[in-house]
């Protein structure tokens, strides 16, 4: 079982205060719908969404776990400055606390999760196929 790395939705997630050097533009690479993988404590694929209302970004995870588990949660916080994505949600099936965290570079972000403050972690990426 993954722990930790899950279908996020962000309904209270924040886009951080852009710094001098960043533009709204630039939060606007990370909107829309992205598909990649994970591993770690387990692999498997993922599908991330993304959206953007007033000042807040929200969204969505499916986790595909390669045992056949899947399952979708919330995002309780997102941000991304100078091309740092992170987003952090609550594991739906033990409350573990999760981070993804990656860099985006052209239309892929690659990063890793980590659990309960890092107590697990892994990689993960993901591609931005359709903009």
């Amino acid at each position: 079982m993954l722990i930790g790395l899950f279908p996020l939705t962000a309904s209270q997630a924040q886009v951080a205060p852009a710094p001098n050097n960043s533009t709204a533009d630039s939060v606007a690479a990370v909107l829309g719908q992205w598909v990649g993988s994970f591993d770690g404590a387990s692999s498997g694929k993922l599908e991330l969404s993304i959206q953007q209302s007033s000042n807040q970004l929200s969204g969505q995870l499916t986790v595909i776990i390669s045992d056949g588990e899947q399952y979708t949660t919330n995002l309780k916080k997102v941000t991304f400055t100078r091309n740092r994505f992170t987003a952090s949600y609550t594991e739906p099936d033990d409350g573990s606390d999760v981070t993804l965290s990656g860099e985006l570079k052209g239309v892929a972000i690659t990063g890793e999760w980590t659990v309960n403050d890092g107590q697990g972690k892994g990689t993960w990426q993901a591609i931005h196929p359709i903009r």
